[in-house]
């Protein structure tokens, strides 16, 4: 957080108390970290329940005067008719699904007034879905390709924000971390990963089951090793427009 802010204040992010918007909110992280910097934060989530824990959080670390979480699906969302187009001083997106096509990107640049932020993975590598990606035959253990990029969106992002006259900055952060989970989780996360390369689901899930408790400790749980990468893009309209 104390990073992510550093660098705002370098590039230039208005200051508070600057409206805010902050799409795919979750339970409010960032949120009420720029709201207890002065800031006047809008969320936004498709989750009721993760809004209704942004809410709670927000009481609880005494923002909830600056604070307002509101459950909505971005993509259906109508800026004009909730009054959003470029009502905010800043709008905000880390590492959210709700930016995952072109016409959300834009609605979140046109909800701004002056400045944005897009935090999104370049590529994350884990451990253990690559040894099951292996195992099953969805790709060979040898592919060279293994650093290819997951997330080409980050680059069709600075696509379109050059197309629209905005000189992006962009910053690379490295990250990792260790995760142990139960088989059952485990299932499920992988289930979702492979299911399109599936013809028979109950088949794959059997695979997968088998697989991961080879692979379980005496408590039933798997680890994997998480690396990243992750792109911070940040523009604004520049002084001299």
């Amino acid at each position: 957080m104390e990073d992510l802010l550093a660098w705002f204040n370098a590039e230039g992010v208005p200051r508070p108390p600057a409206r805010v918007l902050d799409i795919g909110c979750g339970p409010g992280t960032y949120a009420i970290f720029l709201a207890q910097e002065g800031y006047d934060v809008t969320g936004v989530d498709i989750a009721e329940r993760m809004v209704e824990r942004a809410r709670a959080y927000a009481e609880r670390y005494g923002v909830a005067d600056r604070t307002h979480f509101v459950q909505a699906v971005w993509e259906e969302l109508d800026l004009d008719a909730v009054g959003w187009r470029g009502a905010f001083d800043f709008v905000f997106a880390s590492n959210t699904p709700a930016i995952r096509n072109a016409d959300a990107f834009l609605k979140m640049v046109e909800a701004s007034r002056n400045a944005g932020f897009l935090s999104s993975f370049v590529w994350r590598r884990d451990s253990l879905r690559e040894e099951l990606e292996a195992a099953l035959g969805f790709r060979p253990p040898e592919d060279v390709f293994r650093e290819a990029f997951d997330e080409p969106r980050v680059y069709a992002v600075l696509n379109l924000l050059w197309l629209r006259g905005f000189h992006p900055s962009v910053t690379y952060r490295r990250g990792g971390w260790t995760q142990r989970l139960t088989v059952e989780d485990a299932i499920d996360r992988y289930l979702r990963r492979f299911i399109r390369e599936a013809k028979d689901e109950e088949a794959l899930r059997r695979e997968i089951r088998a697989f991961l408790e080879r692979r379980a400790d005496a408590e039933g749980t798997v680890t994997t090793h998480v690396r990243t990468k992750m792109a911070w893009i940040f523009w604004r309209k520049e002084d001299d427009e």
